[in-house]
């Protein structure tokens, strides 16, 4: 009676610690690394927007001023390990002969680069061919642009 109470007791012991080996340490070391994952994109996302507040104070172009409205958003793509930023600008009123331009510029912050940019004009109530440009291809419309710059300032 002893020896089958005991071999029921180490059986037991076995299945729980065979469980636990199969199941539950798996399960805590993929959430240990999901935390760790987590913790690590804060802080490149934390780097990111103070390396895209450098990268805008030391541009003073962007200074609002004769009709310009700029803004700038920033995002840490973790896939391609890169800090984009996206600039944004509204010239309102008449300017260089332009009643209206509007802008955007998607520059890689941690090499100051730009990666696209579109730019619209109108002049007299006639809008322009827009100048876009996405690394080494043209594109033609707003809407293809801003596809292009999802791809950058969401994963």
């Amino acid at each position: 009676m002893i020896k089958a109470s005991l071999s029921i007791g180490i059986l037991l012991v076995g299945i729980s610690v065979s469980y636990y080996i199969i199941f539950a340490w798996p399960a805590i070391q993929k959430q240990r690394l999901a935390v760790q994952i987590a913790g690590a994109q804060v802080e490149h996302d934390q780097q990111c927007s103070k390396a895209a507040k450098v990268f805008w104070d030391d541009n003073p172009q962007w200074d609002a001023g004769y009709g310009y409205g700029y803004d700038h958003t920033n995002h840490f793509n973790s896939k391609l390990n890169r800090c984009f930023m996206l600039v944004s600008r509204i010239t309102i009123g008449e300017h260089a002969g332009y009643t209206a331009d509007t802008s955007k510029l998607l520059l890689d912050v941690n090499e100051g680069t730009t990666i696209g940019q579109i730019q619209d004009r109108v002049t007299g109530g006639e809008e322009d061919i827009p100048l876009c440009d996405m690394l080494d291809k043209r594109c033609k419309t707003e809407d293809e642009f801003d596809a292009f710059v999802k791809s950058y300032m969401e994963q």
